[in-house]
């Protein structure tokens, strides 16, 4: 956390760079899901087309839970701002994004 990453697509373009800035997690019971808050900067590349980043949601994060990766699941509602939907090229943002996990005794990847 704190350490900027670059963000790399699967043939090796550049998509931008992103921090995590702070993450938060609850679990109303013990053995429910868990609700993950991830607070992050984002740089995207200027790159257009096809090789820029155009969103960061939900449905890019997961969870280890007991050494076994699993998907992470849609969230309602969560810290504000939210990241925007789309992100446009050269341009930094910073806002949440919010998931669920199987359990708080994993770690969110």
């Amino acid at each position: 956390m704190g350490s900027r990453f670059p963000i790399v697509a699967s043939d090796g373009a550049d998509l931008g760079s992103a921090t995590i800035q702070q993450v938060e997690s609850d679990a109303p019971s013990e053995g429910a899901p868990a609700t993950v808050a991830v607070k992050m900067s984002i740089t995207t590349s200027d790159a257009g087309g096809g090789h820029r980043l155009l969103s960061v949601s939900w449905k890019d994060f997961g969870a280890i839970v007991g050494g076994v990766e699993q998907d992470a699941g849609r969230a309602s509602g969560g810290p504000s701002p939210q990241l925007p939907e789309e992100l446009e090229p050269g341009r930094t943002y910073t806002g949440w994004v919010t998931f669920t996990a199987p359990s708080v005794a994993g770690k969110a990847i």
